[in-house]
């Protein structure tokens, strides 16, 4: 059988998913009923997940596996001693996979365990140095007498890259050693506490905000104060990061390239298109997507800023979330609720809340146990819901994959952030019933997350493209500048809503034209040049919202064809081949800002359609009319006399979900109408006064009883808890599904004479992008841990409680690191602050009113 997925062992670092197919206590996991549209073709473990082996692995158990390669190879007669070895080597690094995948997951467990970053970094170089081997005796392979055993498990590519392979250099596994350790420095940085000093007196941001809500210190002195703590992070983070640059593009030179971003993207992530391609695709998201946002601002922080309010105030436990996913994911496919039974049942996920996990959540593979891990450093609000549907739209695919998929780790990240946001885009039906009365502000703070994924995907990807294409001479100021250029041109006219660098400096408490907000991005870091892949899926996904607004079913299908197809083939060929759209080639965000638009009311009709004349111009909201031409006073009259002679199952309707709209119908219609309503009327009143006469005559044998279904977080019935074993796993890390992690924007603090900032969108946290994996002949890429989904959110995180503070952007719900906190050589000492800069602030800004107990209220 050819192996498609073979290239993939190349990246024994970031990207393996491998399995030992042949492991003990492996099986094929049934237990749930299918609907037959998934096809579940790997076995499984029926371990749980405290059951899963780790252990440090030793080389010499390797290189007893290759000993006698060499003899082996110089004759043809022995192929099979020869795929023996083959064999053995691929079963190997899988053993090195599920210990470095459930080392990650230790790590992200307990942020702070230097035990399990030590095991973490370990792995890391023991990985690069195997992974290595491994190619080189390929190559060996390749070219002896025996080759063709080999060659019959490869594709052709994969064969040429087999024989162009050249061993890593000793100065090229030290880069790649390097920037795992600066790499794993990033986490300890995310922990660490940051202190100022206001008036004698040393506070973290948390501290800071509590003593200007309580009323003990002056606006000026908490937004002085947090600025300084703010520069001070950004000095210590950007250090580290020009370190990474330093250390990746000499990585990238080192295999001939220019630089790293044009070597993450062929080696790294092998897309099937280059940042030159992406020109068209920037340029429309700019055009039509960026304007969109601008209006969902205004329309959630504005007319629905309560609604908001109120939704981040919606209390979720782990089992509610649980517990309403059971609910409906058999509505979309039953073989969804398989997948949802072997998470629980083996105990391969943790949702909780614990101030000692890694910030984030992610899916990641755990090869050897072919079982995915569900991760989420909860918050215990409405926010869990939303990142358990995205997260589990990987947990899903990554159970139906291919047994190739999870012995290679072939993974395709623009494809993987498809079955995440698709799996959202279909939940949006259930709204209604999940959330109750916060339904509709969901729904509208799910697209507008959709619509901030593929403007962040672009602007966080041409960030880091212009850092390492003008990496000679670099500063931390030239990263804050290039940070500002993309933050204002990709932010709109409310960019200073998504950073508190440029709110702190349009209000005159820090410098004018730089940004700071970009070391809150930890994929910058740990990822680079993931981001682009949240923008990249996040059109295939309005490819399919087109869809859904046509025909519910069709899209239903569609999605799970995109899950069965899984990663057999490249990004553009896969969603083309499933009948959507090519959004690279033929970027339509015109046509998804048109259908956005339509679903939350900000236009009454779909318009674009015109602008294509193949697409077919229906959905849910029924058919789109084309706008009336404006005609003379005669002219209107004579058309309203024609439509008056038009049969009335002749007239069109155009319902629309979420706000009611007039139906047009001629006057004998409606006079038909009720009439048959009287009648049904007086029939239904004589059939009620009959019940309540049996009713009375019975009542005595009768007891009235009613189920009021308690429903906590707004309308959300709990289920019975659905207690699983737990899951099992060995083996090698695959790569983490990472959807940039939103980090919901912080409340602006309120300026004095100024009306409040906004509330900063609400943006679910979701997991960081996939570990980089290790490419053939290139140093293995520090195997990261897998981090939330979703573009890094708005600097600041929406904070619907009270203080108008602003609840700081980067201070992870982490115990502080044993790190010193930061304190300034001289203690801080606010210059007298330049009194706040007047802007124009929307109409809908609003003061904060005080309630008298030093408490301030947002509006």
């Amino acid at each position: 059988m050819k192996r498609k997925s073979f290239a993939n062992l190349k990246r024994a670092v970031f990207g393996l998913m491998t399995a030992i197919l042949l492991m003990p206590g492996m099986k094929v996991y049934a237990e749930g009923e299918h609907d037959g549209r998934l096809t579940d073709r790997t076995e499984h473990t029926d371990k749980k997940f405290d059951e899963w082996e780790y252990s440090r692995m030793d080389r010499a158990d390797y290189d007893k596996i290759v000993e006698s390669i060499d003899e082996v190879i110089a004759d043809a007669a022995n192929t099979d001693a020869t795929l023996d070895i083959i064999v053995g080597m691929e079963d190997y690094i899988n053993e090195v996979s599920r210990n470095y995948s459930i080392a990650h997951i230790k790590s992200d467990l307990v942020a702070d365990d230097k035990y399990w970053d030590d095991e973490v970094q370990f792995y890391s170089d023991f990985a690069t140095d195997i992974s290595d081997s491994i190619q080189v005796n390929y190559r060996k392979i390749a070219e002896s007498p025996c080759a063709q055993v080999l060659k019959d498990r490869v594709t052709e590519e994969e064969w040429e890259d087999i024989l162009e392979y050249e061993e890593m250099t000793q100065e090229q596994k030290d880069l790649s050693s390097k920037e795992t350790e600066l790499s794993l420095k990033y986490d300890v940085l995310a922990v660490k506490e940051y202190k100022t000093t206001v008036n004698g007196k040393q506070y973290t941001s948390e501290e800071l905000q509590k003593e200007y809500s309580d009323g003990n210190i002056e606006l000026a002195d908490y937004m002085s104060g947090d600025a300084a703590i703010l520069k001070a992070k950004n000095e210590e983070f950007g250090n580290l990061y020009l370190e990474l640059v330093d250390i990746r593009n000499k990585l990238a030179k080192s295999y001939g390239y220019d630089n790293y971003a044009e070597y993450a993207y062929e080696e790294i992530y092998e897309r099937d298109y280059s940042p030159k391609e992406l020109e068209d695709y920037r340029k429309a998201v700019k055009e039509y997507l960026v304007p969109f946002k601008d209006d969902m601002t205004m329309l959630i922080y504005g007319e629905h800023y309560e609604e908001m309010s109120n939704m981040m105030n919606v209390k979720y436990t782990e089992q509610e979330c649980l517990d309403t996913l059971r609910e409906y994911l058999p509505k979309i496919s039953s073989d969804l609720l398989v997948s949802l039974d072997f998470m629980e049942d083996r105990n391969a996920y943790d949702l909780s809340i614990d101030a000692k996990k890694a910030p984030g959540g992610y899916t990641t593979s755990v090869l050897g146990y072919n079982a995915p891990f569900m991760y989420n450093c909860a918050s215990g609000n409405i926010s869990d819901m939303e990142t358990l549907i995205h997260e589990f739209g990987h947990y899903n695919q990554m159970y139906y994959m291919t047994p190739d998929s999870w012995y290679y780790g072939k993974t395709n990240i623009d494809l993987a952030e498809i079955h995440s946001q698709g799996l959202e885009m279909l939940f949006m039906d259930f709204a209604n019933d999940i959330y109750g009365d916060q339904a509709e502000i969901m729904k509208m703070n799910t697209i507008f997350q959709l619509a901030y994924s593929a403007i962040e995907g672009v602007k966080e990807d041409e960030f880091q493209y212009k850092v390492y294409t003008n990496a000679d001479g670099l500063t931390l100021d030239d990263l804050n500048k290039y940070y500002y250029d993309v933050a204002t041109e990709y932010g709109g006219t409310y960019a200073y809503m998504y950073s508190n660098s440029l709110y702190y400096a349009m209000s005159g408490y820090m410098d004018k034209d730089v940004d700071y907000d970009w070391i809150s991005v930890h994929h910058t870091f740990q990822s680079p040049m993931y981001y682009i892949s949240y923008s990249t899926s996040v059109a295939a996904v309005f490819e399919l919202l087109d869809v859904i607004l046509d025909d519910r079913d069709d899209a239903i299908d569609t999605y799970l064809a995109l899950v069965d197809k899984e990663f057999q083939d490249d990004f553009q060929e896969t969603i083309e081949e499933v009948g959507l759209n090519n959004p690279i080639k033929n970027p339509r965000f015109d046509l998804y800002a048109d259908d956005l638009s339509y679903m939350v009311g900000l236009v009454d009709e779909r318009s674009v359609y015109e602008s294509y004349p193949e697409h077919e111009p229906t959905s849910y909201w029924g058919e789109v009319k084309p706008k009336k031409e404006k005609v003379s006073e005669e002219e209107d009259d004579e058309e309203k006399d024609e439509e008056k002679e038009v049969p009335e199952e002749e007239d069109e309707e155009e319902p629309a979900r979420g706000r009611e709209r007039s139906r047009d119908a001629d006057k004998g219609g409606m006079s038909l109408v009720l009439k048959i309503f009287i009648v049904i009327a007086v029939v239904l009143l004589i059939g009620m006064i009959v019940a309540i006469i049996l009713l009375v005559s019975s009542s005595k044998k009768r007891k009235k009883t009613a189920n009021i279904p308690n429903q906590p977080g707004g309308g959300i019935p709990q289920t019975p808890q659905y207690q699983a074993p737990q899951y099992q796993a060995p083996q090698y890390q695959a790569p983490q599904y990472q959807t940039p992690q939103y980090q919901a924007p912080v409340q602006q603090p309120v300026m004095p004479g100024q009306p409040a900032a906004p509330a900063q969108p609400f943006v679910p946290e979701q997991p960081a992008a996939p570990a980089q994996p290790f490419v053939p002949g290139q140093p293995a890429a520090a195997a990261q841990p897998f981090v939330p989904e979703q573009p890094a959110a708005p600097a600041h995180p929406f904070s619907p409680e009270p203080p108008a503070a602003p609840a700081q952007p980067f201070v992870p719900e982490q115990p502080a690191a044993p790190a010193q906190p930061f304190v300034p050589a001289q203690p801080f000492v606010p210059e007298q602050p330049a009194a706040p800069v007047q802007q124009e602030m929307p109409s809908w800004y609003q003061p904060p009113v005080n309630d008298g107990n030093n408490n301030n209220n947002n509006v």
